[in-house]
C-alpha cells in the first residue's frame, strides 16, 4: 500500500514539474505577443475537453466537498444560535431577522439565485448571469456599465414574497473568499489610489470613507503623505498606473477603522461580514463556492443546472495573478491543456490553497502588528468559522512577529 502511495505522489509531483516546464516554454515564446498587447489565439494550444466519465468523477468529488461546506455552515450557525438554526431564545450576536432580499439576483428561468459578495468572485457570476440573460461576450465588452448594473437590469429585484417563492424553485448560490484576502482586495480597489479606478467610484469611496479614516487615524492628517508612513516593502503600486495622491489611507489605517467599526450597522457592502450580508444562517444555500476553487465550483453549478450549452467556466476575478507576467500566464492556462491538467491535479490533491497567503497579503499585512491581525480576526471570526478559513498563517507576516515568537 505504501508503495502505491509513493508511486501516486511521485506521479503527481512529476505532473506538476512537467506542467511548470511546459508553462515556462509557452511563456518564453509568448513574450513578443505580450509586448504587442495581444495574444494570437491561433498559436495557443486549443481547449481540451474532459470526457463525460472524467467530468462525472470530478463532479462527484465537488459535490462531496460542497456537502461538507453546507454541513459546516449549519454547525456553526447552530453553535452561535443564529437564524433558522436557533435552538433557544438566547441572543449571541447581532443578526438580521430576515434575508436581504434586495441584494439577490434571481434568474428564475435558469433556476439560479445568487447573493453577490463583492471582492469574492462576484464579477465571475454576474458575468455568467448576463450571458444567461441573452447577452453576448461582445455586448458585455462594449458596454460602459458595470456588470452589477447590467445584471440587475436583466434580473430585477423581487419583493420579499416573490423572493421567498424563488428560493424554493432555484439553486441558491453563495460565493466566498478568505476574509483577509477579500478585505485587501477591497482596500486596493476602492481606497488605495484616488488617481485610479474613477469608473469604479474611487473618489466616492475617498469622500465617504478614505478622508475620514485619514483624519481619525493619521497624525497631522493629510499633511503627512501616505508613502512617508510606509517602507517600500509594505505596499505594491502598479507601475503602469498613476501614483496615488498621498492622501489615501494606508492598509493599516483601513484595518484600524474596521477594528473600531460596528460592522453590523455601518459596514459598506465591500467589507461587511458574509454572515450579515448573505445571511447563510437564514437560508440553506445549495452551493457554497469559493474563489480558491472557482473553476471546479463553476463546473459544478453549470452541470447541476444543465447550463453547459449556455455558459462555460470562466475566470473574471481581476485581482488574481495581478502582476503582468502572471496574468498572461493565466491566459495561456485558460486557453489550453495546462488549465485542464492543473484543474484535475488540484482536485486530486485537495484544496490546499484555501488558506494560502497571497503574495500581496504578505506585503500589506506587514503593516500590521500581531495584535492588530488578531483583533481583525475577531471582527470577522464568524466568517472564518462558517467557511473553514484560517487566520494564523497571516500572523507570521506581522511587523512584530519575530518578537512574539
Amino acid at each position: 500500500m505504501r508503495r502505491y502511495t509513493r508511486f501516486f505522489l511521485f506521479t503527481m509531483v512529476g505532473l506538476l514539474f512537467l506542467t511548470m516546464y511546459l508553462a515556462m516554454i509557452i511563456y518564453s515564446k509568448s513574450e513578443s505577443w505580450f509586448r504587442q498587447g495581444s495574444l494570437d489565439h491561433d498559436l495557443l494550444p486549443k481547449e481540451v475537453e474532459l470526457t463525460e466519465a472524467q467530468t462525472r468523477d470530478i463532479l462527484r468529488q465537488i459535490e462531496s466537498t460542497n456537502n461538507e461546506r453546507i454541513q459546516r455552515v449549519e454547525e456553526v450557525c447552530r453553535r452561535y444560535n443564529l437564524g433558522i438554526f436557533k435552538t433557544s431564545l438566547e441572543k449571541t450576536l447581532e443578526h438580521p431577522p430576515v434575508p436581504q432580499y434586495s441584494v439577490f439576483y434571481f434568474d428564475r428561468e435558469d433556476k439560479l439565485s445568487f447573493c453577490p459578495i463583492y471582492k469574492a468572485g462576484s464579477t465571475t457570476w454576474l458575468y455568467n448571469l448576463c450571458l444567461l440573460s441573452g447577452m453576448t461576450d461582445e455586448e458585455i465588452a462594449r458596454s460602459n456599465q458595470q456588470l452589477s448594473t447590467l445584471a440587475r437590469a436583466r434580473h430585477p429585484r423581487l419583493d420579499p414574497t416573490d423572493a421567498e417563492e424563488a428560493f424554493q424553485t432555484t439553486i441558491k448560490l453563495l460565493a466566498v473568499r478568505h476574509p483577509f484576502e477579500r478585505l485587501l482586495s477591497a482596500y486596493r480597489d476602492k481606497l488605495e489610489n484616488t488617481n485610479e479606478g474613477l469608473e469604479h467610484g474611487s473618489l466616492h469611496f475617498y469622500a465617504s470613507f478614505g478622508s475620514k479614516i485619514v483624519r481619525k487615524y493619521r497624525k497631522n492628517g493629510n499633511l503627512t503623505k501616505t508613502w512617508d508612513l510606509l517602507k517600500d516593502s509594505q505596499y505594491m503600486w502598479n507601475p503602469q498606473h498613476k501614483k496615488p495622491a498621498g492622501v489615501e489611507p494606508t492598509f493599516r489605517e483601513f484595518i484600524l477603522y474596521l477594528i473600531n467599526l460596528n460592522l453590523a450597522h455601518y459596514a459598506d457592502d465591500h467589507w461587511i461580514p458574509y454572515y450579515l450580508f448573505c445571511t447563510p444562517c437564514l437560508l440553506r444555500y445549495d452551493v457554497i463556492a469559493k474563489v480558491e476553487t472557482m473553476d471546479a465550483d463553476q463546473l459544478y453549478v453549470i452541470r447541476v443546472l444543465g447550463l453547459q450549452d449556455k455558459i462555460k467556466p470562466r475566470w473574471r476575478h481581476k485581482t488574481q495573478f495581478i502582476q503582468g507576467k502572471y496574468s498572461k500566464l493565466k491566459q495561456i492556462f485558460n486557453a489550453g491543456f495546462l488549465h485542464i491538467l492543473l484543474k484535475v491535479v488540484v482536485i486530486f490533491l485537495g484544496n490546499s490553497s484555501l488558506n494560502e497567503v497571497s503574495h500581496l497579503a504578505k506585503i500589506y499585512f506587514s503593516q500590521l502588528t500581531v495584535e492588530e491581525i488578531l483583533q481583525l480576526y475577531e471582527k470577522y471570526k464568524i466568517d472564518f468559522e462558517l467557511f473553514g478559513y484560517d487566520h494564523t498563517q497571516y500572523l507570521r507576516y506581522a511587523s512584530d512577529y519575530s518578537s512574539k515568537i
